[in-house]
């Protein structure tokens, strides 16, 4: 259970990651 849990927290991270960097280029272009 708690292998699952860490696992599907840490994709959820990496999701995160992925759309601040995906943010953080849009106010770039702007």
């Amino acid at each position: 259970h708690r292998r699952w849990m860490t696992s599907s927290r840490l994709r959820k991270m990496e999701e995160g990651s992925k759309w601040m960097e995906a943010g953080f280029n849009v106010q770039l272009d702007r």
